[in-house]
């Protein structure tokens, strides 16, 4: 996830660099106008990072003095916005604002910058989950990119291509494949101090995906990340010694001592990192920083420093948790209230009172008639449930258990692994650990005694799906069967079903059941509740 992270940030600086250079070199600006969008663009640019509500401030007073006059240095604003909204996690505002663009540059025939919008709608889509969506956005992007051998960034722009491409997968063959291709593009530019740190993360990244499977023997991961992540740190020394790509590089370095059993210099270099991420206020690092002192103090058999890390980890992770939702809360109720304002706005001219209503009309009658449909399928759904769970059929296929497990897997998970691994799902299931809302891959590979790569390939293989659907579709499982043997469950507002059966959010649990019954708690509820002929709690 770290390291996720880390490729986004360097994606966003490229993006940067090609728009700093763009709206320096625009034909047609007068000079005052050019100078005063210029300063604009570099003053939200140089806050996007730590202001980024102030940043788009910036971008739309640009828009609004650009005027339509210069699509070219609108289309980049634009797509800064939609960069910034990912950064604040507004995933559809920058899905909406890099499509947007995607079409002005296509239209102004500025491919290098239609393949970098369609980089970042791309990454979007990944980050929701959208894995197919995403690799063709990033296919059609590498492909416009390689029409132009003779754009200015063709090699940079390749690289990190690859790079996010490398990003969607999971598997070592893959994501070693694109990496490489990645650090191949990197290498053949011409550096300077100013793109240096493209070739330094390639690096970085490329030493990280030897170490995301260290338990793996056939990649000879931990030597072989090491000098990936010196060679780094000379390229970044040679170039300005740019603080943050430095401690990210020993982060990653400490972690490959660790790997390798040599504590001393992994709590060296962990703590160093912890240092410069304190002064650079990377707190997400920090906390990844805690967590990986804590699992060496642990394997060192240091209990004091163990239990101080703990702490220390629990302590960030519960203030970052409460910031996003902090955050989160504010944007749902800045958009409500400029909705809201728009509204009784609007509503001043009698005229479109009077049609606003006449459309209300027509669009509850059409809800109407909508929802109708819509309970009749549910209302089916519900009945092949219920006559599932008569003839006691499982929703969810028990593990299978083969002497062939070998032949099932994409990499090399020996059968013998692969068979543990199972049967420790099997005893999972049984156990209802899935009911654990801070349940993770990470945390469920470790509590199993395994890693994320193995873990993660078993349960692709023999459950022919991925973790997360894995796990939801087991507390699904797990709720209904509930509803439908203990009456009491019926009385339960949604918000405690989703907690009881370990979702943190009423909204995630109501549309991974909705998906997985074809109908949604709600209606589930009430449809049995009716069926029981007993009240339904208000």
């Amino acid at each position: 996830m770290m390291i996720n992270l880390l490729r986004r940030g360097f994606f966003f600086s490229f993006f940067l660099m090609f728009c700093t250079v763009i709206i320096s070199g625009q034909s047609g600006f007068k000079i005052s106008e050019q100078k005063k969008l210029n300063d604009l663009f570099h003053k939200a640019q140089s806050i996007s990072n730590d202001q980024p509500d102030k940043a788009l401030k910036i971008c739309f007073q640009i828009l609004k003095e650009a005027k339509g006059n210069y699509p070219e240095a609108s289309a980049h604003t634009y797509l800064l916005i939609g960069q910034i909204y990912s950064q604040k996690g507004n995933h559809e505002k920058a899905i909406q604002y890099a499509k947007k663009r995607k079409e002005e540059f296509h239209e102004l025939k500025m491919e290098e910058y239609e393949a970098d919008a369609l980089r970042l709608i791309a990454s979007e889509y990944n980050f929701l989950g959208l894995t197919d969506e995403a690799n063709k956005k990033i296919d059609e992007a590498i492909n416009i990119a390689k029409e132009n051998p003779k754009a200015e960034f063709y090699n940079e722009s390749l690289g990190n291509l690859y790079s996010i491409k490398a990003s969607f997968y999971s598997k070592p063959d893959s994501l070693l494949k694109y990496d490489k291709l990645s650090l191949l593009y990197f290498q053949k530019t011409e550096l300077n101090a100013g793109n240096s740190h493209f070739l330094a993360q390639a690096y970085i990244n490329l030493g990280s995906d030897y170490l995301a499977y260290e338990e793996n023997t056939d990649l000879n991961k931990s030597d072989s990340a090491i000098v990936l992540l010196n060679k780094a740190l000379e390229v970044n020394q040679r170039y300005g010694n740019k603080k943050r790509i430095e401690t990210y590089i020993i982060f990653n370095r400490a972690k490959a001592y660790f790997y390798k059993k040599e504590y001393e210099k992994a709590e060296r270099d962990y703590l160093q990192a912890l240092s410069s991420a304190k002064k650079l206020g990377e707190n997400y690092l920090i906390k990844d920083i805690y967590l990986r002192l804590k699992e060496m103090y642990l394997a060192k058999g240091d209990k004091a420093n163990q239990l101080i890390f703990q702490e220390k980890y629990n302590k960030i992770n519960d203030s970052l948790v409460s910031l996003e939702k902090k955050s989160l809360n504010k944007e749902v109720k800045d958009i409500q209230e400029t909705q809201q304002k728009s509204f009784f706005k609007a509503k001043r001219n009698l005229i479109f009172i009077i049609s606003a209503i006449v459309l209300l009309l027509f669009i509850s009658i059409f809800i109407t008639v909508r929802n109708q449909k819509k309970s009749k399928k549910e209302f089916a759904n519900y009945q092949k449930i219920i006559e599932k769970l008569q003839n006691q059929e499982s929703l969810i296929p028990a593990p299978v258990i083969s002497n062939s497990a070998a032949e099932k897997t994409t990499f090399s998970v020996s059968s013998d692994k692969e068979v543990e691994i199972l049967k420790k799902l099997e005893k999972f299931e049984r156990s209802e650990g899935f009911k654990n809302k801070n349940l993770s891959l990470s945390s469920m590979a470790e509590s199993l005694g395994t890693n994320t790569a193995y873990l993660s390939t078993v349960i692709n293989s023999n459950k022919n799906k991925n973790f997360n659907n894995y796990i939801n579709e087991l507390r699904i499982n797990y709720i209904i069967h509930k509803l439908k043997n203990d009456p009491q469950y019926l009385k339960y507002k949604i918000s405690h079903l989703a907690e009881e059966c370990g979702f943190s959010s009423h909204n995630t649990f109501t549309i991974a059941f909705s998906n997985l019954a074809g109908v949604s708690p709600s209606n589930f509820v009430k449809f049995l509740t009716k069926e029981r002929q007993i009240p339904e709690n208000q």
